[in-house]
């Protein structure tokens, strides 16, 4: 599937000639596209299509060589005013007549400033004539169009030993810089979650405005701040351009590990079981299914502390032993449950509740034992009154 939007800014038109010319490998239709997209006046050097590019020496010269047999690309000599003679390409954006093999050569042999000058020797006659592939600077007429040719709607000037601007220098950085944007907002949607409130181009205008040191901490942000958001019940996930906008991975703290860590509970383990059974008291078992608690190897993932009081429910699996509870005790156990249910959404206990039965009906000590009296830490004598 291909998917296009309207494009009202930096965008260039190619003719899909290009692109459905057979004749051309890949890589000499890609770089050939990109040198369309440049500037009329733009001035490419080889090393700079070897650095741009990651390619050698003979890759680019089988490149250039294919442009000038299928009729892409001119080369042509030319003479500056103080006798310096040099070549510069012309980059087509529509194929002009093919060359022959021998035209070819002949061709390629501008290139080489022995070849140039033994035949600028030949033709111009004094010895002390500069020669050479390299044109003088000062010339307007390098960026100037050439003469019109009825085969060549619009060129580019290719010279591949041109001094190296400014200008150039600056637009590489700029292309550098895109070639980096888009790829880490292609990363970021890949990891994102669609959803309606997504917005592509206010996406793609806040990964343009985040500073390049925050992309990878933002990246590998999402895991944790999606993993939050399911802890904390939410369920809907913000638009993509309001996390990169906020960067909340800058308010999180990358020190200590909190008490509150999220753990992984082998699920045979006696904290799995009181974290279970913890559950099931609050009636919400359905809980330990989702992937946000219950891992694909069956272990459990927990976040608070396993404290000798939550580790004694380990012992009271056997739901058919348990009790109703007296208001007071569920009282008792609402205390509990809100130290230790992670989940937000679950049901107050009230009387007649079903609870373990070692302590009568009343939760475990702080210290993880059972007594059938209230325990130490239970309801002040308000919390019951108000229970009442």
């Amino acid at each position: 599937m291909i998917i296009r939007r309207r494009h009202t800014a930096n965008f260039t038109t190619i003719g899909n000639v290009l692109f459905e010319d057979e004749r051309l490998a890949a890589d000499e239709v890609g770089i050939l596209a990109y040198l369309l997209s440049r500037p009329h006046d733009w001035e490419v050097r080889r090393p700079a299509l070897m650095r741009r590019w990651g390619m050698g020496r003979e890759a680019i010269k089988r490149v250039i060589t294919n442009w000038l047999r299928t009729g892409w690309a001119h080369a042509e000599r030319t003479r500056a005013p103080n006798g310096t003679t040099y070549v510069v390409y012309e980059i087509r954006d529509e194929p002009g007549p093919a060359l022959s093999e021998d035209e070819i050569r002949r061709a390629l042999s501008l290139v080489s400033s022995e070849a140039a000058a033994v035949e600028n020797k030949e033709n111009s006659g004094p010895t002390d004539v500069p020669i050479g592939p390299e044109p003088p600077t000062g010339y307007p007429s390098l960026a100037d169009p050439p003469p019109a040719k009825p085969y060549v709607v619009e060129s580019i000037i290719l010279n591949t030993e041109l001094p190296r601007k400014d200008s150039n220098q600056i637009s590489e950085r700029e292309t550098r810089a895109r070639s980096e944007l888009a790829k880490f907002l292609s990363a970021f949607e890949a990891r994102w979650p669609t959803a309606v409130t997504d917005d592509r181009e206010r996406t793609a205008k806040a990964a343009a405005a985040l500073p390049e040191d925050e992309r990878a901490p933002a990246l590998a942000f999402i895991g944790p701040f999606l993993e939050k958001l399911k802890h904390d019940g939410r369920k809907t996930t913000p638009a993509g351009w309001r996390y990169l906008g906020q960067m909340p991975w800058k308010l999180a703290v990358a020190a200590e590990p909190p008490a509150d860590a999220l753990k992984k509970l082998p699920r045979d383990s006696d904290q799995a079981k009181a974290v279970e059974v913890l559950y099931r008291i609050a009636n919400k078992a359905s809980a330990l299914t989702a992937s946000f608690m219950r891992a694909q190897d069956g272990d459990l993932y927990y976040r608070r502390e396993i404290t000798p009081r939550l580790l004694a429910l380990a012992t009271e699996a056997d739901w058919s032993k348990w009790v109703n509870a007296t208001r007071q005790q569920a009282a008792a156990w609402n205390r509990l449950l809100e130290e230790f249910v992670t989940v937000q959404s679950w049901t107050r206990l009230v009387e007649g509740a079903r609870v373990p039965a070692s302590g009568g009906g009343w939760p475990p000590k702080v210290d993880g034992t059972w007594s059938a009296t209230a325990p130490d830490i239970g309801c002040s004598e308000e919390e019951l009154a108000d229970f009442k």
